[in-house]
């Protein structure tokens, strides 16, 4: 077998590679295969990226919605007011009958205790001390103790009760009023117990701190 033969043979049984067709087939099957391989990887990107968004999406709105749902009661901050004060204050009363004095005295809180049952209601408790008038014994005071209740209403109209009993002795007396926020002061009316007796008054803000 010449050259020539063998040159021919090879070139039959290598004619389709040799082609100037084979390089592009081969190029197109290498492009193909690398866009497969990067559409896997967008396809694996996106998906995080969508795990991402809905995780972060999910915490907003739980966040949000707890913004608006309702509180326990529980967990309610108490109110920063202070209620009742331990101090002295001034107040004075007067008889319904014509002819009786004008009597001055201090009212001074020595305890209070909240009713954790009833929102903004206190108990109180002190001492009274008050010029003596036309009756009990002839010193220049009179002295008394008392108990009752403070409580906080709307709009600052707070409610006062309480009752005064002498330290010489005699029927208990009932106070009630309310606080009028104009004057800054309690207004009422007080009886005698078993008595006809009674009057008006009037008092302090108590839940005023001293100055």
């Amino acid at each position: 077998m010449t050259m020539r033969d063998i040159r021919k043979e090879t070139e039959t049984q290598c004619g389709d590679f040799a082609s100037s067709d084979a390089p592009e087939v081969l190029s197109r099957q290498f492009d193909a295969t690398i866009c497969k391989t990067e559409s896997r990887k967008c396809d694996i990107l996106y998906t995080m990226h969508y795990s991402l968004l809905r995780t972060l999406l999910a915490a907003v709105l739980l966040g949000a919605g707890s913004l608006f749902s309702p509180v326990p009661a529980s967990a309610v901050v108490p109110q920063t007011y202070d209620g009742p004060q331990t101090r002295t204050f001034t107040g004075n009363y007067s008889y319904n009958r014509p002819g009786r004095p004008f009597v001055r005295f201090g009212f001074t809180i020595t305890s209070v205790r909240r009713d954790r049952s009833a929102r903004g209601t206190y108990y109180i408790q002190g001492t009274i001390r008050e010029q003596r008038s036309d009756f009990g014994p002839r010193v220049p005071f009179l002295t008394s103790r008392f108990s009752g209740k403070y409580v906080d209403g709307e709009r600052g109209r707070g409610w006062i009760q309480f009752t005064k009993r002498y330290d010489f002795g005699g029927s208990p007396v009932m106070y009630e009023g309310r606080l009028d926020r104009r004057s800054g002061r309690f207004e009422g009316s007080w009886d005698v117990r078993g008595s006809r007796e009674g009057g008006s008054f009037n008092l302090m803000d108590i839940t005023q701190r001293g100055r």
